[in-house]
């Protein structure tokens, strides 16, 4: 099948054409060939941009017309997207499957008169349909199998005594996936963000098997670029919240299904990463969850805690760039709150890290450490650990050029200031380490890099070691 609209019939054996036609008007976008009872004859059936589908029959080089069905004539800009694909029945002799632009299935009955000739009988897709594809079933039917542009690969079923019922269906990414996060709620949630400017939502099933994950929600409308970071919110088990690449953090509510965005962009420019302060209110036992969000010059801000009301506020009130009791050596590079909510640690461009305590945007400086290995930090860590006579807090830098450097804080009960316990260098990766995470219990953490590996490495207060390396990511 040609761009030009003509269909060649070529000899496999020598590559000779044996004959070239003028078939359609525009670009042919699916072949079909079967061969007829009597081997010797063949059946070619040919569909096109032009929303033309024909059916050829003959013997080698002589293929001749023998049937063709176009749908109304299409608008230009319809003509543009349109992907006409067509299949034979394995089951009815004398039956075509084709689609149209807007995701249909229909059945061409080649014997049957006039308008009677073709129906609906699916409608699995939202866009036009790349491919289609028909197997026979062991009742004696058709399985169809299509392709479409919604990202979507579904699997319709018609029996031999015409009935039609719909299968499965499966959603491909249109572009690598940048970011995931898990919800802590039950059934458990797992949100994929990718760079097709789309998010996947998958809800935990029980099954035979055990746990499976299904998706449930396919979030697009509102998302005009690449996802970089997700985040579940802390607190409350229906929100999510992320960046894309365009500067928008917008924050997604599944019970009302409505986008709350905001164009976050600072002064210095757009914002680069977000991440949450989790507080807990011990007399009411309730959690109080913030956003913080690094901006492309190094600027930390804290953002609004009711994040579904942040379209209707005034852009001064949504967020507010955070002040400290020191100045930076350099500019913020990486930032995070320890899972208790106290402490947030900061590396800087200039290789110090800060431990900060504070209430809303003044931070104040408890503890402060030059980096020995100053090659670029790219990702951080932090953990606290509590005992009953001393407060330890292990923060952990992933550098540029795959090394990990830890740096351990101490101060006794009752002191104020931390001090400088210990730090360490080790040799991780082969290139950029992209993230840090600690295990509950901070007994573990592990680190991601761009070379395809992670390393879970166990720590204690007198060593850390590498427990296990995953390949293959």
């Amino acid at each position: 099948g040609c761009r030009n609209g003509n269909v060649a019939i070529v000899d496999a054996a020598n590559g000779a054409v044996l004959r070239e036609m003028a078939a359609h008007k525009r670009e042919v976008c699916s072949l079909r060939c079967r061969s007829m009872e009597n081997e010797a004859m063949m059946c070619l059936l040919s569909s096109s941009r032009d929303g033309e589908v024909k059916l050829w029959t003959g013997r080698e080089g002589l293929i001749n017309g023998l049937a063709s069905l176009k749908f109304p004539k299409l608008a230009t800009k319809d003509e543009q997207r349109s992907w006409t694909a067509s299949a034979f029945s394995h089951c009815t002799r004398g039956s075509v499957f084709m689609t149209d632009i807007k995701g249909n299935i229909w059945e061409w009955k080649l014997h049957s008169p006039g308008a009677k000739a073709h129906k609906r009988i699916f409608t699995p897709h939202s866009r036009p349909i790349f491919s289609l594809a028909s197997v026979e079933t062991g009742e004696g039917g058709d399985a169809i199998i299509s392709c479409s542009m919604d990202r979507q690969v579904a699997c319709c079923r018609r029996s031999a005594c015409g009935n039609a019922s719909e299968g499965w269906k499966f959603r491909g990414y249109g572009a690598h996936p940048y970011c995931l996060d898990q919800s802590a709620g039950v059934p458990t949630k797992l949100a994929v963000g990718c760079g097709d400017n789309s998010i996947r939502i998958y809800n935990e099933e029980a099954s035979a098997f055990g746990g499976i994950m299904q998706e449930k929600n396919f979030i697009w409308s509102g998302v005009n670029a690449k996802v970089l970071s997700i985040y579940f919110h802390p607190v409350l088990e229906d929100v999510l919240v992320f960046l894309t690449e365009d500067g928008f953090i917008c924050a997604y509510n599944f019970t009302t299904e409505r986008l709350h965005s905001v164009k976050a962009c600072s002064a210095n420019g757009k914002m680069c990463e977000i991440s949450w302060r989790v507080t807990m209110d011990e007399e009411r036992m309730e959690g109080h969850a913030w956003l913080w969000s690094l901006d492309c010059a190094g600027c930390l801000y804290q953002w609004h805690k009711d994040l579904l009301a942040w379209d209707r506020m005034d852009r001064s009130h949504v967020y507010k760039q955070v002040s400290f009791s020191n100045e930076l050596e350099g500019s913020i590079v990486a930032f995070l709150w320890s899972a208790c909510g106290k402490y947030l640690a900061v590396a800087t461009s200039g290789g110090e890290v800060y431990l900060y305590s504070g209430d809303m945007v003044s931070m104040t400086m408890l503890g402060r450490h030059t980096c020995s290995h100053s090659k670029n930090i790219c990702s951080i860590g932090v953990e606290s650990i509590e005992s009953q006579a001393r407060e330890t807090l292990l923060i952990v830098l992933g550098h540029q050029d795959g090394k990990i450097s830890t740096v351990s804080f101490e101060r006794s009960e009752g002191a104020d200031q931390f001090g400088v316990r210990s730090n360490q260098t080790l040799d991780a990766h082969k290139s950029t380490v992209t993230k840090i995470a600690f295990s509950p219990y901070c007994e573990h953490f592990l680190a991601c890099s761009s070379d395809s590996h992670i390393t879970i490495w166990s720590y204690s207060r007198l060593s850390i070691t590498c427990a296990l390396l995953l390949a293959g990511h």
